[in-house]
Parts: structure tokens; sequence; C-alpha cells
């Protein structure tokens, strides 16, 4: 799926499929909310008015053979209340919206941007968030399944029509586009099963997605072997890894700088164990598997 901006008028998207949102306590529509409402002969304020559409967080109301748009699918979201709105409700919304448009088997998708009048966000938040929720929303692990719906949304565009603001916007898509493809790629690992996703493996695994992104004159990757983390007196790490016919790997990922400011990611990528799991309580081991 492509992620993109246009600029122009939100009444002249061509796609199939719009997406506008409304604040659980609106008392009027404005601005591209309001011009669609307006296409539409004032439909959406009715159906507010009538109760139809509540605005509450997590509310994706269809409507069908919307005359007056170009569209015949329109999705209404709801952004819950207006000052509780922030960059992770935006998030949360986005995901709503862009797995409704899956369900409805969109293919070229447009949005409004969401929540810019609530004084919150800016719009530059806003797009970064948007795009962040619509990707980590689709997200699915199909590696040994079929997936649950396999409908793929082809172009997903957000609208807006101040070309000035048009390049920092694709700058805050581009980035949102790195940072929820890094987070699928780590919900790829941890979705992988045990017996499959060994010590080993992970230290291919990470030397593939290195070289997949060209990221070997960036990124430096080192790895400790049994024999050099009983040098080092890495006891846990060691009796942890008895319980394993797999030996255990250590692996650092050094970021090549020159000249710049030393950047430190504190964090870890366990192959999971089963380690303790007759004293630990039963309900928490599930999320053990995302280490």
């Amino acid at each position: 799926m492509k992620i993109n901006l246009l600029s122009q008028d939100v009444t002249e998207f061509t796609g199939d499929t719009l997406i506008m949102s409304i604040s659980q306590d609106v008392k009027s529509l404005d601005g591209a909310g309001d011009k669609v409402d307006r296409a539409l002969g004032g439909l959406i304020s009715r159906l507010v008015k009538a109760g139809e559409i509540s605005g509450k967080l997590g509310e994706a109301v269809l409507l069908r053979h919307c005359s007056g748009l170009k569209p015949q699918r329109l999705i209404v979201i709801g952004l819950g209340k207006h000052k509780n709105l922030d960059c992770e409700t935006l998030r949360r919304a986005a995901g709503v919206a862009a797995k409704k448009a899956r369900e409805t088997k969109a293919r070229h998708v447009g949005t409004i941007i969401h929540g810019i009048d609530s004084g919150n966000v800016d719009s530059m938040q806003a797009v970064q968030a948007m795009a962040e929720g619509t990707i980590l929303a689709l997200y699915d692990f199909t590696t040994y399944k079929k997936p649950e719906n396999d409908h793929q949304i082809n172009t997903f565009s957000i609208i807006q029509n101040d070309r000035r603001n048009a390049p920092k916007m694709r700058k805050a898509i581009h980035f949102a586009s790195i940072l929820a493809q890094a987070q699928n790629l780590a919900r790829d690992l941890i979705n992988e099963p045990a017996n499959n996703l060994t010590p080993m493996k992970l230290l291919d695994r990470t030397k593939k997605i290195i070289g997949h992104f060209g990221l070997q004159k960036k990124l430096k990757c080192q790895c400790l072997e049994k024999k050099d983390l009983q040098r080092m007196g890495m006891g846990a790490l060691l009796s942890v890894a008895q319980g394993s016919s797999h030996a255990p790997k250590f692996i650092t990922l050094r970021i090549r700088s020159q000249n710049k400011p030393l950047v430190c990611l504190v964090g870890k990528t366990v192959t999971f164990d089963s380690g303790g799991i007759s004293i630990k309580p039963s309900s928490g081991m599930g999320a053990m598997k995302g280490d």
C-alpha cells in the first residue's frame, strides 16, 4: 500500500472511499468536514443530530452511494472528546478507519487530516500519527496462515489543500512509514514460533535486514558467542541458555557515526524461553513472548 499526499480540495477526490472524522462533543462541522457535509446536502449534520453518528472514539460509520461526492463510500470515524485528542488518539482513529476501508474492499482511499481544529496537535503531528496508525492497523502476520482479510488497499491518500505545507507533510509521512514499518518488523519477530526463530536464525535475520535496507555502512553487527559470554561473566544469560540445545548469541548493533553525538538505543530482543513457567503467574506468560 502506498501512502501519499494530495494537495487538492477534498470534494475533488476521485477514489472509491473517503474518510472524514468528527469529535464526540462537536457542535458544528468546519474545515474539510464541513465541505464534505455541504457536498452531501447536510447529511452528516442531520445524522449527528439524530444520534446516528456519535463521534465516540472507535466508532466507524459507513455511508454508501454518497450522491454529491465522487467516491461512492464515506467512512465517518469518531475522535472522542475534543479535549482528549492527541497523537495517540489520532493513531487509533486512523487505524479504525483503515480497517473499515479494507473491510469494504476499498482500493483507493482518501482521508481528511483529523483533529487539527482541536488545537492539541498541529498538522504535521496529525499527518504523521495518521500514517503510523494506518500502517500499524493493517499489519497481519501471514507466514503460517491465510490472512483473515487478504484484500489490499492500493493507495491511501491524505488530502489537504495548502500546497505550501506539502513538502513538510510528505517528510512527515515518510518518517511515519519508517517508524511503523520498523514496528511491524519487530512484530514479525515476536510472532515467529520459538522453535523457528532460534538465536542463530535471529542473527541471520538481523544481517539480512541490514543488507535489505542497505545499512551496512551505517550499522555494525557484532555477535558474542558462548565462549565470549563465559569469559565476560554473563552468567544470567548463560544460565537461561542451558535450557536449550541451541547455543546463545549476544547480538549488538552499533551505529557508525563520525563527528556526531553518540546515539544509544537500549532494548532487548530475546528468543522466547519458558524458564520459570512453573513459578510465574500463568496470566502473564503469554506476554513474555513479546521479549
